[in-house]
């Protein structure tokens, strides 16, 4: 989840330092975080190239969300971080 974290602050941090537009600067950070979700959790068959997301790739994410959900609503406190959760935390 850090490297979620790191890439989604520092590619728009870079980009604007560099005087990139606006509105390019929060695609590339939306672009920057699909991609880094599907290699994270695409469990390497979902995305092209491990970074592009596919229709498998959503569906890999519908699945994820789904238990996560589910695994919140079962679990007591202190919780596992499960898939799910840690995709629900990283998607944010």
């Amino acid at each position: 989840m850090a490297a979620v974290s790191t890439i989604v602050f520092v590619i728009p941090a870079v980009l604007r330092r560099v005087g990139i537009v606006g509105w390019l600067v929060n695609a590339a950070t939306v672009g920057a975080l699909v991609a880094t979700l599907t290699f994270m959790f695409g469990l390497g068959r979902s995305g092209l190239l491990w970074l592009i997301p596919t229709p498998n790739t959503f569906g890999r994410f519908q699945q994820l969300v789904e238990a996560g959900i589910k695994s919140i609503r079962e679990q007591g406190i202190p919780a596992q971080a499960t898939d799910g959760v840690l995709f629900l935390l990283a998607a944010g």
